[in-house]
């Protein structure tokens, strides 16, 4: 199997995780348990009782002497700052906005932070779909929005923290070592990497390793995907998955935050269902997963969606295992799902006029959002350097 040109690395624990309670206590936790530095980088921090576990936890390790950089991207946390006002300067946590709004984006309007990380020590790290947000994390009465993340720990985290350190700035660089320390220690032997995405600055490793895998799949190949709308490329592979006999199962959400987009998605039932692909929808609340198992042996999990924002336009990260024992637990979890939180979506007869309109609708969504990839050359391949 080709996975690539980034190596894997022994010598990693990993533990999949849900969002939901569990999630934030685990990403409270890990904070806590920061003795040197802590990069937080998201998408969306909101300032509601969840973001304020999180702040609370950033500003306890402030006040243990802990550095803390906190990167948060310009639309997506817009109101982030206006709202916690002073508050992060008076903790001692070093903040920046990702391409603020809306002066430095002119150039590349959609180049966002998509990422969802945090690394402390270089030792220990999350790494998912998940934002800081109340959506995320539920409550008794409301179910949180379906999304994973991966906790690892092991010699790809030291890696990863100089990663977002540079996305950062010199000024988070300055205390990280130049090479791999870590603590020394092997908990285990499951092979990890992380991969990136960011086209304007020349990176397509995540979009590669997809391609990979939906090449490469034999057995089985399933994705999770919630705003699922493939290139022309890849969705041709997905369907060729099916023809040669490997079972493919797309799991997408029956509702959405973004309607037009789960119209769009709808327009690709009938290739995909007459190919052989199973499609399953997700019922209990917003599905917001990326992840791609395939022959339940290698795992690819973060915040790359499968459509033209996460291909040409956005900064995104995700974590990649290759270890047989972790990537089919996962699948146990996510076939779970599969079978009691969704349904199969079958071939549907769309006769009639409500038909025709619904079939109508569902066409001009995905051509609408199909034209997004021509931005990419309005804006050019070369957009300044993020400023914060």
């Amino acid at each position: 199997m080709d996975t690539g040109k980034r190596p894997f690395h022994d010598g990693h624990r990993v533990d999949f995780l849900c969002g939901g309670v569990a999630y934030f206590d685990r990403l409270v936790e890990l904070i806590g348990t920061a003795r040197l530095r802590v990069q937080l980088q998201m998408y969306i921090f909101e300032s509601d009782p969840t973001g304020e576990l999180v702040l609370d936890a950033l500003e306890n390790a402030a006040a243990r002497g802990v550095e803390v950089n906190l990167l948060v991207d310009g639309f997506g946390s817009y109101g982030f700052r206006r709202a916690i006002g002073n508050r992060l300067s008076e903790a001692g946590i070093r903040f920046r906005y990702f391409a603020r709004l809306p002066v430095e984006t002119l150039r590349q309007p959609a180049r966002r932070l998509h990422v969802k990380v945090c690394v402390v020590d270089g030792e220990r790290m999350m790494v998912g779909g998940i934002n800081i947000s109340d959506k995320y994390r539920g409550s008794d009465h409301v179910p949180p929005w379906l999304d994973y993340a991966l906790y690892a720990e092991g010699p790809v985290c030291a890696a990863l923290e100089r990663d977002c350190a540079r996305r950062f700035g010199k000024l988070a660089l300055s205390g990280i070592p130049d090479s791999d320390s870590g603590s020394g220690e092997v908990h285990s032997g499951i092979r990890v990497r992380f991969s990136t995405n960011d086209l304007p600055r020349g990176r397509r490793e995540i979009s590669a390793s997809y391609k990979r895998m939906f090449r490469s799949a034999q057995r089985e190949l399933i994705i999770v995907n919630s705003y699922f709308l493939p290139s022309y490329r890849l969705l041709r592979s997905i369907r060729n998955a099916a023809k040669r006999g490997c079972a493919v199962t797309v799991l997408v959400g029956a509702v959405s935050d973004v309607p037009l987009v789960r119209a769009a998605t709808r327009h690709l039932y009938r290739r995909l269902l007459k190919s052989g692909v199973r499609i399953a929808e997700y019922r209990t609340s917003i599905l917001h997963a990326k992840v791609c198992i395939v022959d339940g042996r290698w795992l690819n999990l973060g915040s790359y969606n499968l459509n033209h924002l996460s291909e040409f336009f956005s900064v995104e990260l995700n974590l990649e295992v290759l270890d047989s024992e972790f990537a089919t637990g996962c699948r146990t979890a996510i076939m779970n799902v599969i079978r009691d939180e969704s349904v199969m979506v079958n071939t549907r007869s769309q006769d009639g006029i409500s038909g025709m309109y619904l079939r109508v609708l569902d066409a001009v969504s995905y051509r609408l959002l199909r034209s997004t990839r021509y931005l990419f050359l309005l804006f050019g391949r070369k957009p300044p350097q993020a400023v914060f």
